[in-house]
């Protein structure tokens, strides 16, 4: 962590993290997007439902990355070149849950 804006949030965080890698969302305020994806995936009963949820009420673009205990789901954004399909993957390899739409929007 260089950037001292960016430090700063995770200064009292700092000794206790280890590793080369990590991931971190800052907000200032308003709507943390981030937790409204997580809240619209948690409302239905299927990782692969939520996803669905997510496409159905976001209004542009939103491609998502969910890790699980069970592997990673990686969701097209609708609005993109293989609109809205789902893949699951993990260290055995992968499988696509969601086909994507038919009509490309690029």
């Amino acid at each position: 962590i260089e950037n001292s804006y960016f430090r700063t949030k995770f200064e009292p965080d700092l000794s206790k993290m280890y590793g080369n890698s990590g991931i971190g969302v800052i907000s200032d305020g308003g709507t943390n997007l981030s937790e409204l994806i997580a809240m619209l995936i948690d409302e239905e009963s299927s990782f692969e439902r939520g996803i669905e949820n997510v496409f159905d009420k976001v209004k542009g673009s939103c491609s998502i990355l969910l890790l699980t205990r069970e592997g990673l789901y990686a969701a097209r954004d609708k609005l993109g070149r293989t609109p809205g399909e789902i893949i699951f993957m993990t260290a055995e390899g992968y499988e696509q849950r969601r086909k994507p739409n038919d009509k490309m929007q690029i």
